[in-house]
Parts: structure tokens; sequence; C-alpha cells
């Protein structure tokens, strides 16, 4: 989806802001675009009424052929800046060259992907800034450990497996999911999150993933599955622009340690981070009580403003 103001673009064209969507589903159906651009309209109203054209990505196979690789990040970043392309090739909405990139949960991810990968994927843009509000991370060890929380949330393992699969020849999903977890497999590929949880809201850890396949001495996923999952991990390239990370210390879905440790090796490859923690707040919390940073952030990119950093 491209949403843009009326009227004439300035000279140069309008900043883009490129949204990355949280988690939905890995089925066509759970594309965000399918439901219109209201909500998006309304989350946005305030940087389309600053001169933004916002481009929100589906990402690649929700709604395309095959299914969509969740939480691979390559996958993910390309979208992300593909969506800025599509939104360029749009006269009508007269946007220019200068991108921000902002995502929430899995956005989180697919924004600091697109991060690394501007530069030579598309350097046409000029990349202002990246924000990422609770980035998902850790994802091999999340796998290991479980979910923190209800048992409403076990669901994610599945999808990361099946996710995966779609990518990687390598990922067998019989290989780590049990035949009882292998048995809702399909609702998967055919239903979004919400009827994913469902489905496997009544089963433990112990009966999703195959024991073997998790390594005791690291507490991690083993085999092809967790060396892809570690090459997934945000953070392992730089990003040249400046990048602002919030996260909430009572998130039990993205636990903070996960954007700590991307942040830190953010910063050994010399990006400029401003990682903010927002007490109290949970995982969806933290996007409202973070928003007036982000606007800050996004305002002072478009400024030439020297960025606030936090690494050591």
């Amino acid at each position: 989806m491209v949403l843009a103001p009326t009227g004439e673009a300035p000279p140069g064209g309008r900043p883009v802001l490129a949204w990355a969507h949280g988690t939905t589903g890995l089925a066509d159906r759970c594309a965000p675009s399918t439901d219109g651009a209201g909500e998006l309209g309304v989350l946005f109203a305030s940087m389309l009424a600053e001169g933004y054209v916002v481009a929100a990505t589906d990402y690649e196979g929700l709604g395309g052929p095959g299914l969509h690789p969740y939480l691979v990040g390559g996958s993910e970043g390309r979208s992300v800046l593909d969506a800025v392309r599509a939104a360029r090739s749009l006269s009508e909405a007269g946007a220019g060259s200068q991108a921000l990139i902002w995502g929430a949960s899995q956005g989180g991810h697919a924004a600091l992907w697109a991060g690394q990968l501007a530069a030579g994927y598309a350097p046409e843009l000029a990349l202002l800034g990246v924000v990422a509000s609770a980035p998902a991370s850790l994802a091999a060890s999340r796998a290991a450990t479980g979910p923190t929380g209800t048992a409403a949330t076990a669901g994610f393992i599945p999808m990361i497996v099946a996710g995966y699969a779609a990518a990687y020849d390598d990922v067998d999903p019989a290989t780590y999911l049990t035949p009882a977890a292998l048995d809702h497999l399909d609702v998967v590929s055919q239903g979004c999150v919400r009827e994913v949880f469902e489905a496997y809201a009544d089963l433990g850890l112990a009966e999703i993933i195959v024991p073997e396949v998790l390594d005791a001495s690291t507490g991690q996923v083993a085999g092809p599955l967790g060396d892809r999952l570690a090459e997934n991990e945000p953070g392992a390239t730089g990003i040249a622009a400046p990048v602002l990370m919030v996260q909430g210390s009572a998130d039990e879905i993205v636990l903070p340690a996960g954007p700590m440790s991307i942040a830190e090796r953010l910063c050994a490859s010399g990006t400029t981070v401003d990682l903010r923690i927002y007490d109290g707040a949970g995982h969806i919390g933290v996007n409202l009580v973070s928003l007036p940073d982000v606007v800050a952030f996004a305002q002072e990119r478009l400024a030439g403003t020297d960025p606030t950093s936090t690494c050591p």
C-alpha cells in the first residue's frame, strides 16, 4: 500500500516512510493490504500531514507466490526497500529518494535488515534512519526455551519452522516438529496469526519441538534450522544511517535481552544506535509510549540534526 498527501510535491520529492508490519501470519489472506488503508492512514495521519509518503509492504509471499518466509531477514529487508521503490514509481505520489524505515516486532526485524541491505540493494535511496520497535530477536534460543507468558503464543514456533522451510531447502519441518505439531501445520499455511495461536494453544513446548533437536549445552535449536536462525539475527552488518531502537521492559514476546544484543553488535560495527528501554511497557504498549520519541527522531533526521547514541 502507498499513501500520499494531496497536492504538488516539493522540489526533489517527498520523503518516504517505509512501514514494516508485525506478525500477521503466513497465508496470502493475512496480507495487511487486504484490509485496505484505513488503519494505516490513522496510524500515520501525522506523518502524512508532515508531507511523508507512506509505503507499506505485505512482505514476500503474502499475496504473492509461495509461503511467506517468516523472519527471514533478507526477504523482509528487500520487501521493505522494494516498497519504497514502488512508491517512487508512482508519479502521483511525488516520492523522492529520502527514506525513513520504521517497523515493529517482526517489522522491527525487517526494518533492521532493510537498513543493513540498503547500501548494496537500493543505493539510489538516501536512507535517513531506521526505527525498530521491539524487533524480533534471539529466535533460536526462544524456540528452545519456549514463549514466555501464555500458551497462546506457542504458535510462533511452527510459524518460524514453516517460514524457514519455505526459504531454505535444508530445513525440514518433520525434523523439528513433533507429529502432534505437524498435525496442525496446515493452519500455518492457511490461517492467520490468531488461528495459528488457537491451534497450538493446548500444546506445551515438549509437544511441539522434537527434543533431540535442542542443544542441551547452548539451549538453542541445533542443526540447519539453528544455523539459519543465527544467520538471520539482525546486527551482524552495520547500518550507515542512525538507528533508534525502542523496547519495553515488561515485553514477554520480545525479551529486552534480544534488542540489547542487537544494539551491542551494531555499535561494534560502527552504527550509531540509540537504544531506549521504557519501564513497564509491554510488547504493544511500547509503540504508544515511544511514539513522541519516534516522531522526534524522524524530524531530526530530516533536519540533519546530529543523532543521539547510547553506544559505549
